[in-house]
């Protein structure tokens, strides 16, 4: 279900900016910025993952919803550009935490590669339900005058709900090192991840595509 929330919210912002530019009597150039913010601190916190061979999965991905639907509350109740950026960022850091978190465990319950790639495929299957179903609520909402402010309370009540649900699931812990090898500890799993190339490179190209995959465009 991961993949369903965050799909489903994500879009918000995107969807929002022109009601929420027109609201706060933000400059196109300050609102262009809220949503430069929201992949961007993402991306910064990639390295986060590694937290997921470290630490509790469940209260990695229990709180990074948590914190996901904090940002959004944060956004809905704010009196202006400041508030706002404060909860994007917020929203952008705990929504990679839920996700890394929650992706690595649904990879150690498969039972073999062919079982994770059904897995996956349902997740991109209720991913794609998100992405429609994210702009419908957004929509309805601003039709029936409710304003953006009541969806981002919307998006923030079903992140909350959602935290709560994880935090009672037996997500699997970190897995203990194999026989034979030594444990890698945290920092130098962080070291390991800020020093290959190949991240940097595939950060380069999510952050490239980001904007193309919000339908706003």
């Amino acid at each position: 279900m991961v993949r369903l929330l965050d799909e489903l919210v994500a879009f918000f912002p995107f969807g929002a900016l022109e009601p929420i530019r027109e609201d706060l009597s933000l400059t196109y150039g300050r609102a262009s910025l809220l949503l430069v913010l929201y992949p961007v601190v993402g991306l910064v916190d990639t390295a986060g993952g590694v937290l997921s061979d470290h630490v509790s999965r469940r209260v990695l991905s229990s709180a990074g919803a948590a914190g996901y639907g904090a940002g959004f509350l944060i956004m809905a109740v704010g009196p202006g550009f400041a508030a706002l950026a404060v909860g994007i960022c917020l929203a952008g850091v705990a929504s990679t935490v839920m996700i890394d978190a929650t992706e690595v465990a649904l990879a150690d319950l498969a039972a073999d590669e062919e079982e994770l790639r059904v897995m996956l495929g349902h997740q991109n299957v209720l991913a794609a339900i998100g992405s429609i179903v994210g702009p419908v609520i957004l929509s309805v909402t601003l039709a029936a005058g409710l304003g953006w402010r009541a969806a981002f309370a919307t998006a923030a009540a079903l992140l909350f709900a959602y935290s709560a649900f994880l935090a009672t699931q037996p997500v699997p812990p970190p897995a203990p090192a194999a026989d034979g090898d030594e444990p890698v500890r945290l920092w130098a799993g962080l070291g390991q991840i800020l020093r290959d190339g190949r991240v940097w490179v595939l950060g380069l190209v999510l952050l490239l595509l980001t904007p193309f995959d919000e339908p706003f465009l």
